[in-house]
């Protein structure tokens, strides 16, 4: 599920996204709507503060001019600076609510889904990969949306160039002209020197990953080490990799004082641009002097929200590949573990007959492999059945599709003449028992892994004081 485009991707349409995905929330569309509202007035305040200055020179300037002019234009100046922080205060605290919100309802969803994939869709996937998808990668999506909600990016970013340029063409479309052409290119090239940083900083992260990785294996295995006599070899291993980590760092203070310079250069061509297209209006008469300075205020502004606006687009890219990964997660075509069955076999009816007829099936991971090839097999109830054989040959793919780890290729799977797949997934399992190959532990006590178990059913009033007494050793 691919989001919108990639500038407005990053803010609005992708928190719908994120919500619907969690669940739909009225109050939360409100709440965005307000906060867009917040970011609208913020805005129209920080670009107001410009003109402001324009027009206290003027009242200084103008030997004719009242004191009440310039108490006017003060005051203007001052209710900008009163607004545009509450503004953005409130802005932020309302979009950082509903961002969490919705965060925590999509982990809590993806989740919900990866619990309900068949087997086969964690043979694919690696478990690592999976519970990154409803835990970093949702965090990684929300950190994109959220640092997205300073003033020089995302929302605020694009409302303050669309509508600065918009002030400047309406206020001078001569001088606007160079803001257009000058600043876009200053930030443009600004917002890569940023990026190149970022991604120098990346690397340099893998590198003492891969210094502390060979550290840690020494360490770890100090007796093969030392049993070997391989300490040489891994200090000349630890060493290329330092210098390696060395190198980047280099071109990191590198990239910084680039970044540094860059960003003065930027901000100084275009006061200079200004100054020498808007210095040539004022003195042809076209322009007053006063609104030349506004322009130079909007230099500011307008370079570092399209510098923010860039990294908009890079945030957005992020965000939208994290929340793929999620997406995929939770995609219906994998979660046909959510058919959970229907029927359940009354206790009076139920004997515990086990019938595999025709049964065909391959692993998923090796489709070329068939591991069993139409099985007939009847269990009896009542009776103990041994299956013996070789290793691989199919053992514990039997009790595996009995229990519904795995659908069939082909064939059926009966129950008391019922097909496994129409019987409720939870009442089939509460009657078999199951002791795997890998035992696996829970985090905790063995009171707390008992419980864990639904299947089991136990809880502390059903253990009895000796099972109690002992539970924790």
């Amino acid at each position: 599920m691919a989001l919108p485009g990639p500038v407005v991707a990053v803010h609005v349409p992708a928190l719908l996204a994120l919500r619907l995905q969690a669940g739909h929330s009225i109050d939360d569309h409100a709440h965005i709507s307000v906060s867009v509202l917040w970011a609208a007035l913020g805005t129209v305040a920080a670009l107001a503060a410009p003109l402001a200055y324009a027009r206290i020179v003027e009242a200084i300037l103008d030997p004719t001019s009242p004191p009440s002019r310039l108490t006017r234009a003060v005051a203007m100046l001052g209710t900008s600076y009163a607004v545009e922080p509450v503004s953005t205060y409130l802005y932020v605290k309302v979009m950082s609510g509903v961002i969490d919100r919705a965060a925590s309802g999509l982990k809590l969803r993806a989740f919900r889904s990866l619990l309900a994939q068949e087997v086969a869709f964690f043979d694919l996937g690696g478990s690592s990969e999976l519970s990154a998808a409803v835990t970093s990668d949702v965090m990684v999506a929300k950190q994109a949306v959220q640092g997205n909600l300073q003033r020089d990016r995302g929302l605020r970013a694009v409302l303050e160039t669309i509508c600065g340029l918009a002030v400047l063409f309406k206020l001078s479309p001569r001088l606007a002209w160079v803001f257009g052409l000058v600043i876009p290119f200053a930030a443009w090239s600004l917002a890569e020197a940023r990026k190149k940083l970022m991604l120098l900083g990346q690397e340099e992260g893998k590198s003492l990953g891969v210094e502390a990785s060979i550290a840690s294996e020494a360490v770890r295995n100090i007796r093969e080490v030392r049993g070997f006599g391989a300490e040489a070899r891994e200090l000349e291993r630890f060493r290329t990799a330092s210098q390696g980590t060395a190198a980047t760092s280099v071109k990191i203070g590198a990239a910084s004082g680039r970044l540094e310079a860059l960003n003065r250069a930027a901000i100084y061509m275009s006061i200079l641009a200004v100054m020498m297209v808007g210095g040539r209006l004022v003195l042809a008469g076209s322009m007053q002097a006063s609104l030349l300075l506004s322009f130079v205020g909007f230099c500011f502004s307008l370079n570092f929200a399209m510098q923010g606006v860039n990294f908009t687009v890079t945030d957005a890219k992020r965000g939208q590949a994290a929340l793929e990964r999620v997406f995929k997660v939770m995609s219906p075509a994998g979660s046909k573990g959510l058919n959970l069955g229907v029927d359940v076999i009354s206790p009076r009816d139920f004997e515990g007959k086990v019938d595999f007829r025709k049964v065909h099936f391959t692993y998923p991971t090796r489709p070329d492999m068939h591991v069993l090839s139409g099985l007939d097999l009847t269990l009896r109830a009542g009776e103990v059945t041994a299956l013996v054989g070789n290793s691989g040959g199919g053992k514990s793919t039997i009790a595996a599709l009995l229990s519904r780890f795995y659908p069939p290729s082909r064939g059926k799977i009966l129950v008391d003449g019922v097909d496994v797949t129409d019987l409720d997934r939870r009442w089939l399992t509460q009657r078999i028992a199951l002791v795997g190959q890998n035992p696996a532990l829970f985090t905790g006590c063995v009171l707390e892994n008992r419980i864990r178990v639904p299947a089991v059913g136990l809880l502390w009033v059903d253990l009895s004081r000796r099972e109690r007494g002992g539970v924790y050793s």
